[in-house]
């Protein structure tokens, strides 16, 4: 599932740590199905299209693109937002393949859509700019010319989503994560294949949608011993393994298992990381046997919470949690006190409505003695 601009920007940051994962494991599997006609249909991008020229974009960082049909030249439009975690977990991905291509012809362009506010894309780059050194612009927010010329007539609807043109016609489009140097390569000496890289593209999403089917019929059964079974006969790179891992035992209630996987993440699995098993354990999880140890690894190597970073509010929340689990109720106080000045950064009234009940449940659960999961937290608020 890639996530949309119409879903609230802030809970697909803060705590839908289902959505993340589905994000990871998720490949941009658009396809032109569009019967073809005599007559071109303008109103489409298609792969194969001349791409249309960028108008009404603020340039953020880098040197401007004024055409995508440089001789010699392959250009990576990789669409993102702020508010988007899988977005935000794929650019160091993107910033090295800038980096090791840049002098042999590739050209990144980091365009930001769906976000109204250009000082939000200025502050983030200004803040990444170690780790995003390619071109930046901002398309201009929702209903931008790029939404109306790019997105739409190439049926996008989620991010991230990277379009891949050479010789000025779009040639590939994908999620930024398939973006491999092999793919890179093939690309830019001439040897790309699109028919059999459509049709290898078919075949892993074959075997994907069947092995969430197993993982499904596991889920129906709430079979999580044969779940766990299965993902660890998986292969240590896939994304998947680590979220299976993660899902089954957080239904099983065990921490100690969390906590020996959240100690091989990062070593073992690609791109899933030790802050994925964070959010889903205080998400779901009751404080229990383990817990507390759990707890105390996961703040040890807690970084430190940028304010006015836009997951702050949910990152601050986590925190407090796991402080309540470790035993530090205090401490706990203190930082959803941080929340709630984080959440004046907050401009989706959404999301601020949302975070506004949900800090002010853990307040009062806090003030009783306790600290319940996110769940249990938003079955008492109704949801």
């Amino acid at each position: 599932m890639r996530k949309s601009y119409k879903t609230t920007a802030a809970f697909c940051l803060s705590l839908a740590f289902g959505f993340a994962a589905q994000n990871l494991i998720a490949a941009d599997t658009d396809k032109d199905t569009a019967a073809k006609s005599e007559k071109k249909d303008s109103s489409k991008l298609s792969i194969g299209d001349q791409v249309p020229a960028l108008e009404g974009v603020t340039w953020v960082q880098g040197e401007e693109i004024k055409s995508f049909d440089e001789k010699g030249k392959v250009y990576i439009v990789e669409c993102w937002a702020t508010w988007c975690g899988p977005c935000v977990a794929a650019i160091p991905h993107v910033n090295d393949l800038h980096k090791k291509y840049q002098d042999k012809g590739l050209v990144v362009l980091g365009m930001n859509v769906w976000e109204d506010g250009l000082d939000k894309v200025e502050g983030f780059v200004d803040k990444k700019k170690d780790v995003m050194t390619y071109t930046v612009a901002y398309s201009g927010g929702k209903g931008s010319n790029f939404e109306k010329t790019w997105l739409k007539p190439a049926g996008v609807r989620g991010i991230p989503h990277a379009f891949i043109v050479k010789d000025g016609k779009l040639i590939l489009m994908s999620h930024p994560a398939q973006i491999n140097e092999e793919l890179i390569d093939s690309i830019m000496d001439g040897s790309f294949d699109p028919v059999a890289h459509a049709k290898q593209k078919a075949e892993e999403e074959a075997k994907a949608k069947a092995e969430r089917a197993k993982i499904n019929n596991f889920k129906k059964q709430q079979d999580w011993d044969g779940m766990i079974a299965y993902a660890n006969d998986m292969e240590d790179d896939s994304v998947s393994k680590g979220i299976y891992l993660t899902q089954a035992n957080v239904q099983k209630g065990d921490w100690a298992a969390l906590l020996k996987l959240r100690g091989e993440a990062n070593e073992k699995f690609d791109r899933f990381k030790p802050m994925h098993i964070d959010s889903q354990a205080v998400m779901m999880m009751d404080a229990g046997e383990g817990s507390k140890e759990y707890a105390a690894a996961a703040l040890s190597d807690m970084k430190e919470i940028d304010p006015k970073d836009p997951r702050a509010v949910s990152d601050y929340m986590n925190k407090a949690r796991l402080q309540f689990l470790a035993g530090d109720a205090e401490g706990a106080k203190t930082t959803l006190g941080s929340a709630k000045e984080a959440l004046e950064n907050t401009k989706d009234p959404r999301a601020t409505n949302y975070y506004t009940k949900i800090l002010d449940a853990a307040d009062k659960a806090l003030a009783e003695g306790n600290y319940p999961s996110t769940k249990e937290l938003m079955s008492k608020m109704g949801r």
